[in-house]
């Protein structure tokens, strides 16, 4: 059996459904935490492998054509990854392989993109710069892979992440805008399908946080059923080249309405209300979660929100939650070991293991329900960002 962070016989007295620190309710066998545990630090290895070897490496075009012709698409670029490894590499890989979406590759299909009509728009503008902000086209090479989908759980296998990968049988050029030699937002397939969901369930007065390339604001702006798009933005120079350069090409401009301000300090009026309310004031995980959190704990003037990437965004508190799962329930960590908040990754560590949810995991399904997007989007807005 494994640790718990108190004894049986004190969780006794204590009635299930009151509200307790996480992690005090979890008394699970060893092999059943060992398995999510395992599985994250699998996450880990398979992260190195795609960002090396599947994202970070050009292969011959020829080669990829070649074995494209002969295998599914997943199996030639398993070949070729196999080609750049070591014996070592090899082996980690074949641990890790198996059921994390890397059997699933395909290809994008050019239309996607070609005949998207911001893309249109956006392919007629010169490329400029103003600042440290800098408007250019970036070219995705054929038969380079990249990020199709957002990261989410393997819904057959509950303890693995599911990693989507995709590419273009030919060169495109993308529109992209820059700030400090960073990409901030580009037209990519990412965006275009991580976007397509917020987009079709956009409807009546709509509020973004960010305004990026203003893909989204273009894209929701064009619907029917869409009555307003309030648009709030941090950064007083993005807002002012948007109007500049992006606005002058929306066909129901009228519609928008900017904003220059903090989304975390509009998330908490109340004297306004959206019908709908869509996030992307992040690049990633890492620097998201924090803003995911705080916005996700202060909801209330939209009736329905939606957040770029939360699939990613989910994995990443669920990873956490597996470190402490090993930590507590294996290892014996108590409170004492989370009172250090030298980076996020500690700041977020103390805040799980001092969460408080109305929670008794007592077996595999329960485990299995607390670390469900589900469980995990309520228990975000308690982390007390």
């Amino acid at each position: 059996m494994a640790k718990s962070s108190v004894k049986q016989k004190e969780m006794d007295s204590f009635s299930p459904l009151l509200c307790y620190p996480i992690f005090m309710l979890i008394d699970l066998p060893a092999p059943i935490i060992e398995t999510y545990v395992q599985a994250e630090y699998d996450s880990e290895v398979l992260d190195d492998i795609v960002n090396r070897f599947y994202l970070g490496e050009r292969y011959p075009k020829e080669d990829v054509v070649t074995l494209l012709k002969a295998m599914t698409p997943s199996n030639a670029y398993r070949r070729l990854v196999l080609s750049k490894m070591n014996m070592e590499e090899k082996e980690a890989f074949s641990m890790v392989a198996v059921g994390f979406g890397l059997d699933e590759i395909n290809a994008t299909k050019i239309k996607e993109i070609e005949t998207n009509p911001y893309y249109l728009l956006l392919k007629k503008m010169s490329s400029w710069k103003e600042g440290n902000v800098e408007f250019i086209s970036k070219e995705i090479p054929a038969y380079s892979l990249f990020l199709s989908l957002d990261k989410g759980i393997d819904e057959m296998i509950p303890s693995q992440e599911k990693t989507y990968l995709s590419y273009l049988e030919k060169d495109v050029s993308i529109p992209t805008l820059l700030q400090d030699d960073l990409v901030w937002m580009s037209l990519v397939p990412h965006e275009i399908h991580t976007m397509a969901k917020p987009i079709e369930e956009a409807k009546g007065d709509v509020l973004v946080y960010g305004v990026g390339l203003g893909y989204y604001a273009f894209m929701v702006s064009n619907k029917k059923d869409v009555s307003s798009v309030t648009i709030i933005e941090k950064d007083p120079r993005i807002l002012a080249l948007f109007k500049k350069h992006f606005l002058p090409l929306f066909p129901n401009a009228s519609k928008i309405h900017l904003i220059q301000g903090d989304a975390l300090a509009y998330q908490k009026r109340r004297d306004v209300h959206y019908d709908y309310c869509f996030v992307d004031i992040y690049r990633g995980e890492r620097d998201g979660f924090p803003l995911y959190a705080s916005l996700k704990a202060n909801e209330g003037n939209a009736d329905q929100y939606s957040y770029w990437i939360e699939g990613a965004l989910i994995v990443y508190l669920r990873r956490h939650i597996c470190v402490l799962l090993e930590e507590v329930c294996l290892q014996g960590y108590t409170e004492d070991d989370y009172k250090d908040e030298s980076d996020e990754t500690s700041k977020l560590l103390k805040r799980l293991y001092f969460a408080r949810q109305d929670a008794n995991i007592q077996n595999e399904n329960d485990l299995r329900y607390f670390l469900s997007n589900q469980n995990l989007q309520q228990l975000v807005a308690k982390l007390k960002y």
